[in-house]
């Protein structure tokens, strides 16, 4: 399998840490949000607390698995200006 290479500049690093960061905090929430929800009872089919739940748990799980894949496979895009007057990516134009 080919690997991942993810070319971000640094302020797009910067905000998917931050985002990253902030789910990370969400999580402990979330899940007890799920522990409560489960006083209901245990069956999503008829507890929409805890459908919900399981439900947001597994959306906030699944973007922060995204967002370690994406930093993990992460290349810095270099934004310095080309001498050679060729745009690159990253090359801010004026």
């Amino acid at each position: 399998m080919a690997k991942l290479t993810v070319r971000l500049t640094a302020e797009g690093r910067k905000e998917l840490e931050g985002e990253l960061a902030r789910l990370e905090a969400e999580l402990p929430t979330v899940s007890t949000r799920l522990g409560d929800a489960r006083a209901g009872g245990n069956d999503p089919a008829e507890n929409l607390d805890l459908r919900d739940a399981m439900d947001a748990l597994a959306l906030l799980e699944g973007r922060i698995g995204e967002l370690r894949a994406l930093l993990a496979a992460a290349e810095p895009i270099e934004a310095n200006a080309s001498k050679d007057g060729i745009v690159r990516l990253g090359a801010k134009i004026k």
